[in-house]
Parts: structure tokens; C-alpha cells; sequence
């Protein structure tokens, strides 16, 4: 499996409201999951920011693979796996650090993001407001067209049976959960 390479400053997307649970971790079974974690982490086994120059910040623990994915008038694509230590993959889910950790979650995120990329704190804030607008404008859209070509490799995936309502709710590019799932929307992909 190709793993996208992260640009020199990847922006912040928060997730829309509907697509919330849409993940491969959330939607597949444990060991559907894991095939695609292990390929996707196999090649690089490190933080993929661990080689940004001039970067602040520290990297340990255990690999996490984050899901990058766009969100555009109601098409969510997945456009890349990338392996990231825990603190980095904590940076790139700012509003999951405000909801679980509260606005001292959110600054840890901000400062992580500023100083891994050099970038000043006020650039990391614009860009992570940036991001909650985007993100109330995109919560708006109710049902989505859910692009996981990035995995065809591993098609058809094995969603997880409490999953099954997140995956009706959206249409699906292609037929990524196979025939036998037949009661979801598929998109000619």
C-alpha cells in the first residue's frame, strides 16, 4: 500500500459531524484493521514528521496510523495512511483534543502544531480556526459520498456489525464492504 508523503505543512481538516465514527479503525472488524495498519505501517515504522528540519518537538511511542482525509461539498475522501507518533496524531485531531482534554487539549495541540512545522503560534491558531469554520460549514451536509479507494487492496472490508448504521447513513464510492452489503447506497466509482 502506498503511504502519501505529509507536505511541508499539512492543514488542519476536522471531521464533519456526520462522518463521525466514519473510519477504517471505527467501521472494520479488528483483524480487517489491522492487515491494512500493519501494511500501512511496515515501510516507514517511524513518525512520518520525524524528518522535518527544524522541528521542535520529540517523538515517542508507539506508532498511530492517521487516516488523511478531504472534505468537499459532500464527497470525504481518504487520500492517505500516515504513521505518526501519539503526540503528532493528537495535533492533527485539534477538536478531539478540545472535547476529550478541554481548551488546555486544544493548546497542547496548537503549540505541538506550531513547533513541529517552525511556524508561529499565531499562524498555528489562524490555521486551526480556519479549520473549525470549515468544519461548521461542512457540518451542515447530512449525508456524504464516502470515497475509501485508498484501501482497494484490501475490498471488500469486514465492517464491524455495530458500524452497519454509520454505513447506511452514506453513499459509498465503489463497494468497499463487497456484495454481501448490499442494503448500503454505492456511487459508480
Amino acid at each position: 500500500m502506498a503511504i502519501s508523503s505529509s507536505p511541508p505543512r499539512p492543514a488542519i481538516h476536522l471531521i464533519p459531524t456526520p462522518l463521525w465514527g466514519i473510519s477504517l479503525a471505527a467501521l472494520c472488524t479488528g483483524s480487517c484493521w489491522d492487515t491494512v495498519r500493519r501494511q500501512a505501517l511496515w515501510p516507514i515504522r517511524r513518525c512520518l514528521f520525524e524528518d522535518i528540519p527544524e522541528s521542535r518537538i520529540s517523538h515517542a511511542g508507539p506508532l498511530h496510523l492517521h487516516e488523511r482525509w478531504s472534505y468537499q461539498r459532500g464527497a470525504a475522501v481518504l487520500q492517505a495512511l500516515w504513521p505518526l507518533c501519539g503526540r503528532c496524531h493528537d495535533m492533527m485531531h485539534p477538536g478531539r483534543m478540545l472535547a476529550i482534554h478541554g481548551d488546555p487539549g486544544l493548546n497542547r495541540a496548537v503549540n505541538r502544531y506550531a513547533a513541529a512545522f517552525s511556524i508561529s503560534e499565531d499562524i498555528a491558531w489562524d490555521e486551526t480556526h480556519r479549520a473549525f469554520a470549515e468544519h461548521s460549514e461542512n457540518s451542515r451536509i447530512a449525508s456524504w459520498a464516502v470515497d475509501l479507494s485508498l484501501v482497494d487492496p484490501h475490498y471488500p472490508l469486514k465492517p464491524k456489525k455495530a458500524a452497519r448504521a454509520a454505513l447506511a447513513r452514506h453513499q459509498w464510492i465503489g463497494r468497499p464492504f463487497g456484495s454481501a452489503h448490499d442494503g448500503l447506497k454505492a456511487v459508480p466509482g
